[in-house]
């Protein structure tokens, strides 16, 4: 590995983490499409796969905020993303993170320092600084090391976690079982006296899409999926975000602005989704099990309908459900937060071909 092509973190005047190379070489920062791209003459960072973080005289300053939830985990993270765009970098990982600005391109690899949970029991690892990645697009070329592995073994649970031998969804807090109403971020969880949860909502913003977006239900869906997640978008950002296309499966058909419009599936608009959140999960033909599993981890889940609302095909915003057979969604046409029943879901999104999408 050769020290021109080794990536340092820089702090900005205002305190925020930013990328620079340790290169003498001009360094061009570009931003485009909501994406940021770090740029050098001559030299490829990807070129040899080299560990484009490591900076061993600082990493113990680049670790912040610790909590009783972090434990250090030092190993070498190789992103892993075959989709278009790349993996987003966020400030933290509980309610409060942001996007950074910063996404990480397929192959890339990165030194990790501290691992975490979030309240929704997804994993997530720090790279220094406020800035932190989910483990879902991550995979691992060494193992922690043997002070990482210990202190694992007794880091108390916080979140939800599934427990297959009952067959049921719990909340830990300090490793304690929670019971009865449970509010954590923007989520809230009911359990019985045992702790099994059976009911959870995630409070997502309402968004009509009348009167502008007479036929951009899916676009107004994914709006509110997005606010959601935390990201300041609206419906007419969605709207021009979502590629046009004859095919549904590549994009909008038709005009969303105007009543003769049709309609785009969840490959057609999963890429403003990427480009959002920094990837996106087409669950078309998922079981209603993976749908819950979702919910109950605080990601809403755009769902296609069939014969609802008087249209031949409608997108509702899936927001949580019970156990006793109800689901809770956001009405893009109504503009009102609804329920619906198990058989009636399945129903209306079997004859839609079973057509989600989420993050």
């Amino acid at each position: 590995m050769k020290k021109k092509n080794l990536l340092s973190f820089c702090f900005a005047s205002l305190g925020l983490v930013s990328l620079c190379l340790i290169n003498h070489n001009q360094v061009k920062a570009a931003e485009a499409d909501g994406q940021a791209d770090v740029q050098t003459q001559n030299t490829s960072l990807d070129s040899q796969n080299p560990v484009i973080n490591e900076n061993k005289n600082n990493t113990t300053q680049q670790v912040t905020n610790p909590t009783n939830n972090e434990r250090p985990y030092n190993a070498v993270a190789t992103i892993k993303y075959q989709g278009p765009g790349k993996v987003a970098v966020w400030s933290n990982y509980n309610e409060t993170k942001k996007l950074t600005g910063n996404y990480l391109a397929n192959g890339t690899r990165w030194k990790t320092f501290k691992q975490a949970k979030d309240t929704n029991g997804s994993q997530w690892y720090n790279l220094g600084g406020n800035q932190w990645v989910i483990d879902k697009y991550i995979t691992f070329s060494n193992a922690p090391t043997k002070k990482a592995a210990v202190t694992a073994q007794t880091n108390t649970r916080n979140g939800i976690a599934y427990e297959g031998q009952h067959k049921r969804y719990v909340f830990y807090r300090n490793d304690k079982i929670q019971t009865g109403k449970i509010v954590s971020g923007s989520q809230t969880f009911y359990t019985d006296k045992f702790g099994g949860i059976y009911s959870v909502q995630k409070n997502v913003p309402v968004i009509s899409q009348r009167p502008e977006l007479p036929t951009g239900c899916e676009m107004t869906a994914v709006t509110m999926m997005l606010q959601g997640a935390g990201v300041k978008v609206n419906k007419f950002q969605v709207a021009r975000d979502t590629p046009r296309s004859s095919n549904g499966d590549y994009g909008f058909v038709g005009n969303p602005y105007s009543v003769t419009g049709w309609w785009v599936f969840p490959n057609g608009i999963a890429p403003v989704v990427r480009k959002y959140l920094g990837h996106s999960e087409n669950l078309t033909g998922a079981s209603l099990d993976r749908i819950n599993d979702k919910l109950m981890h605080g990601h809403a889940v755009v769902m296609w309908m069939a014969n609802m609302n008087g249209f031949v095909n409608h997108a509702i915003t899936l927001t949580g459900y019970n156990t006793r057979g109800v689901y809770y969604y956001n009405n893009p046409w109504t503009g009102r937060k609804e329920s619906i029943s198990r058989a009636s879901l399945l129903s209306h999104w079997a004859r839609d071909k079973k057509r989600a999408l989420s993050y």
